[in-house]
């Protein structure tokens, strides 16, 4: 199944977009859920599944040659921005706190380099 088939049998809407971050459920997320040495633990350390993250990997490789990185640190980003989605965070609504995450967790997990989190504005990612 192509990318833009997955994104629209979950998302009404048709707009382009580089990810996508299904729940594992549709119970709201738990913040105790949180990423350590690279591992995804809940409060109790156990490593529980919190739902699949596609991406759309030749929009990703266009967004990478605009951004001026490589499209491996491009999906590296990806990924994270679309763990912390699934974590429950959420930039269009939060004071900063998804983007702040984000730059530690790819920076942590991936080493130094684009973090893909916005200076000001609005994100990068989708």
């Amino acid at each position: 199944m192509t990318f833009t088939l997955i994104h629209r049998a979950w998302v009404a809407s048709v707009a382009a977009a580089t990810l996508f971050a299904a729940p594992a459920d549709a119970s709201p997320p738990v913040h105790d859920t949180v990423i350590r040495h690279g591992l995804v633990v809940d409060g109790s350390g156990r490593r529980p599944f919190v739902g699949d993250v596609a991406i759309d990997v030749p929009y990703a490789s266009r967004q990478a040659r605009r951004q001026g990185h490589s499209l491996d640190r491009e999906v590296q980003i990806l990924l994270a921005h679309g763990i912390l989605h699934l974590l429950g965070h959420d930039h269009e609504a939060d004071d900063g706190t998804m983007f702040a995450l984000q730059r530690r967790l790819v920076r942590r997990v991936f080493g130094p380099g684009p973090d893909g989190a916005p200076a000001t504005g609005r994100s990068p990612v989708s």
